[in-house]
Formats: structure tokens, C-alpha cells, sequence
């Protein structure tokens, strides 16, 4: 899915490494300073039913002991990634689209600092029926 190829393209900006301080799907306990991509739900596009075009949501959850750093991350990756397009680790995304500002969600139950954003990104997916 869509967020595979947002945690590889982070990766290769050298935000963090997958499975170690970057997650997709599932934010684990630790390490208490992490990035977590959801694949989410999006509206679906009028041309979604005859054109190889689909639009999916992306939540991406900022983790980190510190206010600054957690802000900070999520500052970077908006701007990584609004109005990105092209062959991005294997998807071909024709635009990204900003749904919820980075913003806080305050702390977790260990005190940690969290922010939150979400996008919809439109992207290319070739199946059997579509043009």
C-alpha cells in the first residue's frame, strides 16, 4: 500500500530507517522517538472508476521525548511531501495533498509528545478492468 512508499522515500531523505525509528501500520512501544505512517481511507475519485487513478490517506504520527524535535519532524516531513509527484520507491504518484496541518495531539500516556498529520495522495494503480 500507498505508506510503504512513503516510509521508503523517508528513508532515502534519511528521516529515519524502517523498522527501527520509522513504522507503517503499527506504532510499537518503543523506541520512544519514532515516526508512524497509517494507511488510511480517501475520498473516492469520479475517475477512480474507469482511469488507473485512486486517491488513498496516509496518517503519519510523530513520537519523541522532546517538543521541539517532535515538531520539528513533522515540520520536515509536510514539506517533504506536499505537492510531491513522480516515481516515489515504486509508486507512481501524480500529487500529495495536505487533509490535517501538522499539529499536537499533546502527550501520550508515558509523557511523550505527539503530532499528527494526514494527506491524501492520488497515485496510479493499473488493474485488470481499468485504462
Amino acid at each position: 500500500m500507498i505508506a510503504d512508499s512513503i516510509a521508503k522515500y523517508l528513508q532515502s531523505l534519511n528521516v529515519g530507517k524502517i523498522n527501527k525509528d520509522i513504522f507503517i501500520d503499527f506504532q510499537p512501544d518503543e523506541p520512544d522517538d519514532c515516526i508512524t505512517i497509517y494507511n488510511g481511507s480517501a475520498p473516492v475519485l469520479e475517475e477512480s472508476n474507469g482511469l488507473n487513478i485512486d486517491n488513498a490517506g496516509i496518517q503519519i504520527l510523530i513520537r519523541d521525548n522532546n517538543y521541539n524535535n517532535a515538531k520539528l519532524k513533522a515540520q520536515n516531513i509536510y514539506s517533504y511531501l506536499i505537492a510531491l509527484s513522480g516515481d516515489i520507491e515504486g509508486s507512481l504518484i501524480t500529487f500529495i495533498e495536505i487533509e490535517t496541518y501538522p499539529h499536537s495531539l499533546g502527550k501520550d500516556e508515558k509523557s511523550r509528545n505527539e503530532f499528527s498529520m494526514y494527506f491524501n495522495v492520488r497515485y496510479e494503480n493499473l488493474t485488470l478492468n481499468r485504462i
